[in-house]
């Protein structure tokens, strides 16, 4: 069975062009003077490229964010409290307070976010730092881990930002002064009563969408009952509901975005074989567009006009080249106009920055316990049998992993969700999820939105085909009486195997879930949908890089990290098993972050009679939110002392912290044994 979800695959080659090559800098992020940096690989310019250069996501735009006021106060709301209390990281060095990972954005070409001082029209994005950079404290120290797994309650803090907004647009009756400091901050000088009228138009623009993309907000698309809180969000069913239900303007195709999962640390992730945590993706260039995409590189909320932005869609790329076939075209078939002008054809996704953050990421290390002094020293006595034990119940599924290795592949085993009994939503979700397709043709779109290429069947002849390495379509594209409508059916399977898919949905297991997501039954697999829609958006740069096409091996390789992209079955209903190197640093376990920390991690999930939650068995309620670290059990303090914390219930749907049933019958002894050899690791 292959189902591989190819759409970011395709996506890799959207801005092939990218950003003009430049040179780093003298720009330097040493480690904070209130912090330790444990020894990662990276030097001081290395970390300042991994939070700084800039991917095109644009959140929110720059001046209305330095403006805005707490909801229910006069203090600002970019400060190091609000940063801390949704968990991202504060950065003592960043201009206004910005935290890690957050960035300036703006429409010129650029490399890093400085390049936006002094432009107009700058926007706040986020880049990979923002959810991939950890701290840990341990007693008075705090310790920032590079490429880790955030903490952050990215949702929590979307929603906290919309109720900023709406606090201010729309004051208590009488009383304007919220607003009025608000407009005199963004005009920088006293504002007429017409371009206040204007400003409060954009704000509501704006956050309607930004409802929208919330999990809780009004007329929200991404409504679900399930809270994500700290240290997780479903991206998976986030950015898929931006696809093929904003996107393609279907409603039918909504599902709720019920299985969040941890932000999965970085280190050695430019060399496994698979990226995602279940066996979707096998190009990490691809799980980086798609993670842009699902950052506000898509479309940002009140969309690319809201600043009066240049507007970069296929509809201005044809107009430019003097065509006229579009309007035409849209008159013709129905839903050809909204698709031409959705967001697909827009997107400020910067390929080449993500390329170039990607060559950063392959020299960052799991950070190193010994190397942080003020830690309890590892017991040497206990290794040679915690070697052992980590032989016998780990190295099976988790390969080992040496240290300082770059460019070396490393092979990463696929567990079937059955077999290993973790929690199944979110693979499910994916496997599961069908969508119904726009009104219209596709194909045709394409074929009139292409510039030079004027058809499906140039597109492959072009070296698409050979992009997609997949040998069935070849015969049928020597087929000249096929339409275009008959091609793009057959470009949409092309990264699908029609009888592994509907072996898939026709499982009863699929069955269950698709009725109890209201599933469209006559619809195609959403993951051959998606693929199909990012080559639409492929093809129109396709025909830029015909002048080169003998560096067209090249170019497609660096892209995919010198990787074949369908290389052989996935396993899109398996969780993968990463190297367990700095698995000490990456709580809370399991890929929906259940389990608190390694100790109950080798405990049953169930209890029996009086054994005690906990501590004879893994916990059933723990708060996260928590950075103070607990070096026995290792992982975070899960009892609820933090003024703002999240109570995670392993009852709820997508929370179960069952399976995983490796190790759980150690003794306590040996339960320690082991966790002290992982420590090493």
């Amino acid at each position: 069975m292959r189902q591989t979800f190819i759409v970011l695959e395709l996506l890799l080659l959207i801005s092939l062009l990218g950003s003009p090559a430049t040179s780093w800098t003298d720009d330097k992020s040493p480690c904070p003077k209130n912090s330790t940096c444990p020894t990662q690989g990276w030097s001081d310019e290395e970390r300042y490229k991994f939070y700084h250069t800039t991917q095109g996501s644009r959140l929110i735009p720059y001046q209305w964010l330095l403006a805005l006021e707490e909801p229910e106060s006069t203090e600002k709301l970019l400060s190091d409290a609000v940063t801390d209390r949704y968990r991202f990281v504060v950065d003592p060095e960043a201009q206004d307070h910005l935290p890690v990972g957050f960035v300036k954005e703006c429409d010129e070409d650029i490399t890093l976010d400085k390049e936006c001082n002094g432009k107009e029209n700058v926007w706040v994005g986020l880049t990979c730092a923002a959810c991939h950079t950890s701290q840990i404290d341990y007693q008075d120290k705090h310790i920032r881990i590079d490429g880790g797994a955030s903490m952050a309650d990215f949702m929590g803090y979307l929603e906290h930002l919309s109720d900023a907004l709406t606090k201010t647009q729309k004051p208590p009756r009488h009383d304007s002064s919220k607003f009025d400091r608000f407009a005199r901050k963004v005009f920088e000088e006293e504002a007429s009563d017409k371009e206040k009228d204007g400003l409060r138009k954009q704000m509501q623009t704006y956050t309607t969408d930004l409802n929208a993309l919330t999990t809780s907000g009004e007329g929200s698309r991404n409504a679900t009952a399930v809270k994500y809180g700290f240290a997780r969000v479903d991206a998976f069913g986030l950015l898929t509901n931006e696809i093929v239900m904003k996107g393609l303007g279907v409603a039918e195709n909504r599902r709720e975005p019920n299985a969040p999962v941890s932000y999965p640390p970085l280190w050695y992730r430019t060399q496994m074989e698979w990226v995602q945590w279940n066996g979707s993706v096998g190009i990490p260039m691809a799980r980086n567009i798609g993670e842009a995409l699902g950052v506000f590189s898509l479309a940002p909320p009140g969309g690319h006009s809201l600043l009066t932005q240049k507007k970069i869609s296929l509809l201005d790329t044809v107009k430019e080249k003097g065509e006229k076939v579009i309007e035409e075209t849209a008159a013709k078939v129905p839903g050809v106009s909204s698709f031409i002008q959705s967001d697909f054809s827009q997107s400020t996704v910067r390929v080449g920055n993500l390329h170039r953050i990607e060559e950063v990421i392959e020299t960052l290390q799991s950070p190193d316990w010994r190397a942080l002094q003020f830690f309890p020293e590892i017991d040497e006595t206990r290794l040679g049998e915690g070697k052992k034990h980590y032989n016998d119940f780990c190295v099976g599924c988790h390969p080992a992993h040496e240290k300082n290795s770059p460019g070396k592949l490393i092979p990463i085993w696929m567990s079937d969700y059955k077999k290993v009994g973790t929690d199944e939503t979110m693979v499910l979700n994916f496997a599961c999820r069908k969508a119904m397709l726009a009104a219209g043709s596709l194909g045709n779109i394409l074929s009139h939105t292409t510039g030079s290429v004027r058809s499906l069947k140039d597109v492959f002849n072009k070296g698409f085909f050979d992009f997609l390495r997949d040998p069935k379509l070849e015969k049928d594209l020597q087929d000249g009486s096929l339409s275009d409508e008959k091609l793009f059916r057959l470009f949409m399977r092309a990264g699908l195997d029609k009888e592994g898919s509907e072996k898939i949905a026709d499982s009863d297991a699929c069955q269950k879930h698709t009725n109890s997501m209201s599933q469209n039954p006559d619809g195609e697999p959403t993951g051959a949908v998606v693929a199909a829609i990012g080559g639409v958006i492929l093809a129109d740069k396709l025909h830029d890089e015909k002048a080169k096409e003998k560096t067209w091996e090249y170019t497609r390789s660096k892209y995919t990290g010198h990787r074949t992209l369908i290389k052989k079955q996935s396993c899109v209903t398996c969780y993968k098993a990463d190297p367990l190197n700095g698995i000490w640093a990456t709580a809370p376990y399991l890929h929906n972050g259940s389990v608190p920390n390694l100790n109950e991690l080798l405990l049953p999930a169930e209890c029996t009679e009086p054994q005690q939650p906990g501590k004879d068995c893994r916990s059933k309620k723990f708060c996260v939110g928590s950075r103070e670290f607990d070096t026995e059990n290792v992982g975070f303090v899960k009892e609820c002392t933090e003024p703002f914390f999240f109570e995670f219930d392993t009852a709820e749907k997508g929370n179960s912290n069952k399976g995983h049933n490796y190790g759980t019958k150690l003794e306590p002894n040996q339960r320690k044994e082991l966790i002290e050899y992982l420590k090493t690791l």
